[in-house]
């Protein structure tokens, strides 16, 4: 999976802040560069806060059912100011059948354990015993996922290679932000001056009636 890296000038508490505000200026760009006119849809993932994945971000140009990019970003844990970016395949198709392997995992493995339960064995016993198959049953349904999303991904003519290079090249090109962008000010009140310029209303539907 091709992957660089990028930097903030230095650590600060403003980084992670930073690297949002990034994440969806590029996301902004690839909605221009991919229009949804063309097919294509752009969605964006905040990982920050999900423990089952390595705190990031993910965007998704997917295009059609079996066509689609993902970009990941992913601050170093050791040296959190360098953020490493991976892109990869992906597509609707990939992301519906790893749901489903899940939802296979989850029908196997609950019958294992009420079994292994109900046996006489204890649930710390049980959860040892099953671990290791949950994570060998994990690993190869994953696989299989990902190999039924990427033979799928060969239907879709209009995501070529030289689309995923794009992707990867847009983010090269994309330096990080050093300084936060403020909320966009409201439009200024206007002036008395302004005001006393407007026409007199008197009656009726103003400005229809003078």
């Amino acid at each position: 999976m091709p992957s660089i890296f990028k930097e903030f000038p230095a650590p600060s508490v403003d980084n992670p802040a930073l690297l949002r505000q990034y994440v969806y200026t590029l996301a902004e760009q690839y909605r221009q560069r991919f229009s949804a006119l063309r097919g294509f849809a752009v969605e964006v993932e905040d990982r920050t806060a999900k423990k089952n994945m390595k705190p990031g971000w993910e965007l998704r140009i997917l295009h059609g059912t079996f066509g689609g990019a993902t970009v990941v970003l992913t601050p170093i844990r050791t040296e959190p100011r360098v953020i490493q970016v991976e892109t990869g395949k992906t597509s609707r198709a990939k992301i519906r059948s790893v749901k489903v392997a899940a939802v296979i995992l989850g029908v196997i493995m609950i019958p294992l354990l009420l079994g292994v339960l109900f046996a006489g064995l204890r649930l710390g016993f049980a959860l040892i015993l099953l671990a290791p198959v949950f994570f060998i049953l994990a690993a190869v349904l994953s696989g299989i996922a990902a190999l039924i999303g990427n033979a799928l991904g060969k239907f879709d003519k209009a995501f070529s290679e030289n689309s995923r290079q794009m992707i990867l090249k847009m983010v090269e090109e994309l330096p990080l932000p050093d300084k936060l962008q403020g909320p966009t000010p409201p439009p200024p009140m206007p002036n008395q001056q302004t005001l006393n310029a407007l026409p007199e209303r008197k009656s009726g539907i103003w400005p229809l009636v003078r």
